[in-house]
């Protein structure tokens, strides 16, 4: 299995600095954008605002363990395994899918263990963690092998594969919903029993591309890779998602829906971000052996220069119109969030440069200084952050990620100014795990 990376070593066009498939990569994440826009509106419409706030403290939990996943496998994946080839890719590929049964083991037996303590402290979480178990599973082996296909290149059958679990997915959730049975629980089955029917499908499409097996090699190099982030999605869950249990604790579960309800509408671009990371650092890494010194950062530019309007526009436009959006979505269900929608829209900004400044050290492979940059901002904003909630409330949340946001990309940018560019060689790219 080979790619042509002449093919793409040359970017004429500004849409091709986005890479392959760029066309369905785009309307991959727009489905999964639409699809989870749909399931959060049809929750947060349906549930009580308790109810929601419980279903959302699983769902938190879940991606945590995603995002552990993501560092561990995904993502090293997209980055060592695009260059890869032959019998040696297949090898690699198959190892980490091993990791991946490893992987998913444990954290099942972690929610058990959650959802044991949870029963034994007489909180109402318990069925809904129990609930999330096979859903996280589900979940995780979709997630890799969509990942396998984004790495080969073939998106149009990534689009199909998240096409079919969406549909799925809505489909159950609208049958409970006119049964009148839709609750958080039944919501995570529904939703487990969709992703198994993509995971199987994107087996079906990849298992040509995988040799069974364990070999500890392979298994070092993506530790090597993704160590660091690690560390970083520790560190950016703790400034970002453990405000929802830190909301709900303080404040209480209706406050981290309120808190959700208001991010909504801006959740398209964060499935657009998830395009940028999962694309740029793949297609950086194929063309860097194409590129010199001096034009290695035409493609970052050119992504900016295509991106940077239509994600300012949208921004400005959720902000200055945050009455009318709730109002649309929930009725008057959710109108208390107007601040929230406003602080959120800046926080969305910021969010989009960062994604890029990510991208560029995936690549260069330094993904210590990732975790470096999130380690420097979260020691302000994690006590600031508590502080914030106490005084101000799900606000306080809020403009707590803000700061992080802009101390990461401060600390981002310096680290890029510093780590030099990788140097290609016959074999292929020098290590920069650092």
């Amino acid at each position: 299995m080979r790619w042509s990376t002449r093919a793409i070593a040359k970017l004429p066009d500004p849409r091709e600095a986005l890479g392959f498939g760029a066309h369905w990569g785009l309307a991959d994440q727009a489905l999964i954008s639409s699809g989870n826009f749909a399931t959060t509106l049809a929750l947060a419409r349906t549930l009580t605002p308790a109810h929601f706030g419980e279903f959302l403290i699983g769902y938190t939990t879940i991606l945590l363990a995603n995002g552990l996943q993501l560092s561990l496998i995904t993502q090293p994946m997209n980055v060592l395994g695009a260059k890869l080839a032959g019998e040696e890719y297949k090898r690699y590929v198959g190892s980490l899918l091993t990791a991946q049964a490893m992987f998913s083991a444990a954290c099942v037996g972690a929610l058990i263990i959650l959802a044991g303590a949870s029963y034994a402290g007489g909180w109402d979480q318990a069925l809904i963690l129990l609930a999330a178990a096979p859903f996280m599973v589900c979940w995780q082996f979709q997630e890799f092998f969509r990942r396998v296909l984004y790495t080969e290149e073939r998106v149009r059958q990534a689009f199909i594969n998240d096409l079919a679990c969406y549909a799925c997915q809505l489909g159950l959730l609208g049958i409970l919903w006119y049964s009148d049975v839709l609750s958080a629980e039944a919501a995570f089955y529904a939703m487990a029993a969709s992703a198994a029917l993509a995971a199987l499908l994107g087996w079906a499409w990849t298992r040509q591309s995988m040799k069974l097996g364990l070999q500890l090699e392979h298994v070092r190099s993506s530790w090597g890779y993704g160590k660091w982030l690690v560390g970083t999605n520790l560190a950016q869950w703790t400034t970002g998602y453990s405000y929802r249990y830190l909301v709900a604790l303080i404040v209480g579960p209706m406050a981290t829906a309120s808190l959700v309800a208001a991010e909504v509408f801006l959740r398209p671009l964060a499935s657009f971000y998830v395009f940028l990371e999962t694309i740029l650092p793949i297609r950086f890494a194929k063309a860097r052996a194409f590129l010199t010194d001096a034009s290695s950062q035409e493609p970052v530019r050119q992504v900016f220069k295509l991106t940077v309007v239509p994600v300012a526009v949208y921004c400005l436009l959720t902000a200055a119109f945050p009455h009318e959006i709730l109002n649309v979505l929930y009725g008057t269900k959710y109108q208390d969030a107007s601040t929230l929608v406003r602080l959120l829209a800046v926080f969305y900004g910021l969010y989009y440069v960062n994604t890029l400044l990510i991208a560029v050290l995936k690549e260069r492979e330094s993904t210590r200084s990732i975790f470096l940059a999130t380690i420097t901002a979260a020691i302000v904003t994690i006590p600031l952050g508590l502080a914030l909630i106490l005084t101000l409330g799900k606000e306080g949340a809020v403009l707590a990620v803000i700061v992080h946001s802009i101390l990461f990309g401060a600390s981002a940018w310096r680290f890029i100014t510093r780590v030099p560019i990788l140097q290609t060689t016959s074999i292929g790219v020098t290590a920069n795990h650092e």
